[in-house]
């Protein structure tokens, strides 16, 4: 538990010190029995459009990273045990209306607990400044999931997974690359997590399209 806190810790840290960003995160996992640690794992492009591409080498090479930090072996694909399918994107699109203040910089950050969730916050606000107009901008949705699949299913027409995870962000940058790290550490913060269980994350600050 402490190095799950920590570990959340260190993601809040990042994440207010950057500066940067502004992004909205919602953790979800479901799960029918916690997935086996210290098993051998091979990572795969869940859309095989996505196999090919110099993209998936990049972010499979992070997995792969992440997945040996939470104690995962990875092994070639005919040796694997476990195959991690991922996916990453955007979804869709939203336009929002805010009210612009004439000064002041606003940050926070908050982990919050709604009906299906953990809550609690921490941030700070600084800057002084009254609303003087009302701007819109494009807020885009962003998606990063994961899914351990067994090998002998994984083969089949029907795989079945065992376990899955998935992280959604919401920010005015339409390049999920430009927001991958983070949702990354999401998805390996307080892992496995409680299936069924929502955790929230945001984060306000300005990210850099």
């Amino acid at each position: 538990m402490k190095h799950t806190l920590e570990k959340l810790g260190l993601i809040m840290l990042l994440l207010i010190v950057g500066g940067c960003s502004h992004i909205k995160m919602q953790s979800t996992a479901f799960y029918q029995q916690s997935p086996p640690l210290q098993a051998a794992v091979f990572v795969v492009a869940a859309d095989d459009s996505q196999a090919s591409s110099l993209a998936f080498q990049h972010y499979k090479q992070q997995f792969e990273f992440s997945l040996a930090q939470a104690g995962y072996r990875i092994v070639a694909k005919e040796k694997a045990e476990l195959m991690v399918s991922i996916a990453y994107g955007v979804e869709g699109q939203t336009m929002q209306k805010a009210a612009k203040p004439s000064s002041g910089v606003r940050t926070s950050v908050s982990v919050g607990r709604g009906s299906a969730g953990r809550h609690g916050s921490i941030g700070f606000s600084t800057g002084t400044g009254n609303a003087t107009a009302v701007s819109s901008n494009t807020q885009y949705h962003r998606f990063l999931s994961m899914e351990f699949i067994p090998a002998q299913s994984w083969a089949t027409d029907n795989p079945a997974a065992v376990y899955q995870r998935s992280i959604t962000s919401l920010g005015p940058c339409g390049d999920v690359n430009l927001v991958f790290e983070p949702m990354l550490q999401a998805m390996f913060a307080e892992y496995p997590g409680v299936s069924g269980e929502t955790i929230m994350l945001e984060v306000k600050g300005k990210e850099q399209c």
